[in-house]
């Protein structure tokens, strides 16, 4: 059991150590952080969830991570289904690129292991194209100066 209680005193360590990065997340109305550190559990719900797609990992790499200021997270696992239902895909996809450095380790989804359901390049270049549908979407809508 000490190795467990030291596996512990760690985590809870780095915890109190880490970083707080906020994360550009507007279309929330709210302040929205994440850390650097993440346990075991999380981690694996974000990656087995890219079995189900990029929008289902995306989705639950934010459920995951986002947290307010207080390090209370904001997301429960219950709200999944509304947010891939009821929000725009390109901009879950976004928040979740800008997480996957802090939280993952990674700058792209090819760093990932992949999955028996995705190539993690095929994945990485949805991203890219929703990204740019994204900022297409944004310019249009922008007032001309």
């Amino acid at each position: 059991m000490k190795a467990l209680d030291n596996l512990k005193a760690d985590f809870q360590s780095k915890l109190g150590n880490g970083e707080s990065y906020k994360v550009d997340f507007p279309e929330i109305g709210i302040d929205c952080f994440v850390r650097d550190v993440i346990t075991a559990n999380r981690r694996n719900a974000i990656l087995q969830a890219n079995q189900n797609g990029l929008v289902s990992m995306a989705a639950e790499m934010i459920i995951q991570t986002l947290r307010y200021e207080d390090g209370s997270y904001i997301f429960k696992s219950a709200d999944k289904t509304k947010l891939m239902r009821d929000s725009d895909s390109a901009v879950i996809e976004r928040v979740a690129m800008e997480i996957m450095p802090i939280v993952l380790g990674v700058n792209s989804l090819d760093e990932l292991e992949p999955t028996a359901e995705g190539d993690p390049n095929e994945i990485e270049e949805a991203v890219k194209n929703s990204r740019a549908t994204a900022k297409s979407r944004q310019d249009s809508t922008s007032p001309t100066s």
